[in-house]
């Protein structure tokens, strides 16, 4: 029963959980089946451990008046016959959430794994307080964690332990009104292993406070700051564990007047920190899902490197990713970013001539800067002056992007027209070499619809694509391009859709490499209302290359191959029932006249 009786008392209420599971050594899961502290809770280090898992664990939980609740719990886990765990735990809880509330958790979990020669207890408990006083909340927060693994055979400390201290007060203010705030003083102690004991390793205080203003007059803004500061005790300084200071500020701000008519947003946020170079670095992939391929040792230096490995535009079976080398260094970050978009047929008057021209247009801008960096003049760094960013010595990466849009009767089906800038200029910082690069884009689409069965959609775009790098590099370039797209659509019933597309383009390289483009496609596309769709696609490209260079940079002609190629394509989605949904394709191609290839794919997925 849910409430517990003696003699007509009522005692308040009384839960109790039982637990048993097992998973067989040869069971593989499709997903996850444990939650992710799972292996933490159990102090399990090796998760790949061979053979069956038994788990049993139970809980009970008595609350004798609602404000007040005992509980406890215990269990065992065991894999196969080398690793066992017991886990013990207890918390008392007292008061209401949100109002006056204290609360204390202790939780042990002992551990022995015959295979690693490793045995350990973990302790972990802490507690928090908090009462309200009006809009005030003071609050004081505890917690300890201590693990000792040892060695089964030696019955010596494991380099892995630890002990640490944390208390936390804070103070927060609800809401007045539109505005609310927050502090907190964070007290941290480590110790570490050191001659066969746990000694005084380190001294952390983080300083937190945080500001909100929420919808005054049209404005919403925050303000984030943090500040810490770690200092090490003098025999863990002579290990080369230096102090570390950090500060991180974030604030973002809204101002939408005029009925949503001009609608302004801010965003500012700085640290400091320790960074590394970053480092490229190529990762194997299943083949089609990548954008790289392995071409050989092209350089002849007896090593796989960057140098080895090209774009590619089908059947990539690698990836470039970054990774941080190992050397740390102290940087300073800071981003910042503003958008502006204004709407004048919200606010204006559309009647009168001057109004109804101001009510077609529509503008949208947008300015992000970030920077990471090295520079000792940390001050111009949080101001993002403009002579501190982007320094080929003291910047680890750094990048700004500037996008303008102008709109004439945005989103208007009849015709609509956009007019875009869109430039962006980085540098980056690699351990071997340093990469500087420069794109800008500006274009024109004019979309139309002649009749209700027929529309229209024209693209002209004019495009740069530099990048220098100061070592050799295979992805140096500079590319100039210009080009014009149509795009025709006709639908003569609902769910049937017939499109033509043309694209003629030129780009050249600065080495003088010419490539002319050009590419005619044909689609249908059928729809299964509420059910899915069938769609087929049919492209030849012809790419013709003047005063050809040895490397013809990706970026130059998109991926695409000298000569004529022929890409098709037949696909479908069908909803099987509401939570089944399979998806069929076949697609073909032959690239500059080679040999045809063919790729079917087939898969059902299920939604639980």
């Amino acid at each position: 029963p849910e409430r517990f009786h003696i003699g007509g008392a009522d005692l308040g209420t009384i839960d109790v959980g039982l637990r048993a599971r097992r998973i067989g050594a040869r069971f593989a899961s499709l997903d996850r089946v444990d939650d992710v502290e799972y292996a933490r809770r159990w102090n399990i280090a090796d998760s790949t451990s061979a053979g069956d898992e038994s788990l049993r664990d139970g809980t009970l939980t008595y609350a004798p008046i609602p404000s007040l609740t005992l509980s406890g719990a215990a269990g065992r886990v065991a894999r196969g016959e080398a690793f066992g765990a017991n886990r013990y735990a207890a918390e008392l809880r007292a008061g209401k959430s949100g109002g006056e509330e204290a609360s204390y958790r202790w939780e042990l979990v002992d551990s022995r794994d015959d295979a690693r020669d490793d045995g350990g207890l973990w302790l972990r408990h802490g507690g928090l307080a908090r009462r309200s006083f009006g809009v005030l909340t003071p609050a004081l927060e505890y917690r300890a964690e201590q693990l000792r693994p040892r060695s089964l055979a030696a019955d010596t400390l494991r380099t892995s332990s630890f002990r640490l201290g944390e208390l936390t007060p804070s103070l927060t203010m609800a809401a007045i009104g539109p505005l609310s705030a927050r502090a907190s003083l964070a007290l941290r102690w480590d110790d570490s292993l050191s001659a066969g004991r746990l000694t005084r390793a380190s001294r952390t205080m983080t300083q937190s406070y945080g500001w909100a203003l929420d919808g005054w007059h049209d404005i919403t803004s925050s303000l984030d700051l943090a500040l810490q500061r770690r200092t090490f005790t003098d025999e863990f300084r002579a290990r080369n564990r230096d102090d570390r200071s950090s500060a991180l500020v974030r604030w973002q701000g809204r101002f939408a007047p005029a009925g949503g008519g001009v609608e302004t947003d801010l965003y500012y946020e700085a640290a400091s920190e320790q960074a590394a170079k970053l480092e490229r670095v190529f990762q194997r992939v299943a083949r089609g899902t990548g954008s790289y391929v392995y071409a050989g040792d092209l350089n002849h230096n007896n090593v796989v490197d960057e140098a080895d490995f090209r774009q590619a535009r089908f059947d990539g079976d690698f990836i470039a990713v970054t990774i941080p080398t190992d050397a740390l260094v102290p940087v300073v970050g800071a981003k910042a970013s503003a958008r502006m978009r204004l709407v004048p047929s919200r606010f204006v008057d559309a009647g009168a001539w001057p109004g109804a021209v101001l009510a077609a247009l529509s503008t949208e801008s947008y300015y992000r800067v970030e920077e990471r960096s090295s520079d000792p003049d940390t001050r111009a760094i949080y101001m993002l002056r403009p002579d501190h960013l982007r320094v080929d010595a003291t910047t680890l990466d750094g990048s700004d992007l500037l996008t303008q849009d102008i709109f004439l009767f945005e989103g208007r089906k009849e015709f609509s027209a956009r007019v875009r800038l869109n430039q962006r200029r980085g540098l980056v910082q690699f351990a071997s070499a340093l990469e500087r690069t420069y794109a800008r884009e500006r274009s024109v689409r004019l979309r139309w619809q002649f009749l209700s069965e027929i529309a229209n959609q024209i693209d002209l775009s004019e495009r740069i694509d530099n990048l220098a790098a100061d070592g050799s590099s295979t992805r140096v370039r500079s590319v100039r391009g210009q080009g014009i797209a149509s795009d025709w659509s006709y639908r003569p019933i609902q769910a049937v859709e017939a499109g033509i597309r043309l694209e003629i383009s030129r780009a050249t390289n600065a080495d003088t490499t010419v490539a002319d483009l050009n590419a005619l496609g044909l689609r249908t596309v059928y729809s299964l209302q509420g059910k899915g769709q069938i769609r087929a696609e049919l492209t030849r490209e012809e790419v013709t290359l003047k005063r050809e260079a040895e490397t013809v940079p990706f970026e130059l002609t998109g991926g695409r191959v000298r000569g004529i190629s022929w890409l098709w394509r037949i696909g479908s989605d069908y909803r099987l029932t509401q939570f089944i949904q399979a998806t069929l394709s076949y697609d073909g191609r032959s690239e500059g006249g080679g040999s045809p290839v063919h790729t079917a794919r087939a898969e059902v997925r299920a939604f639980f």
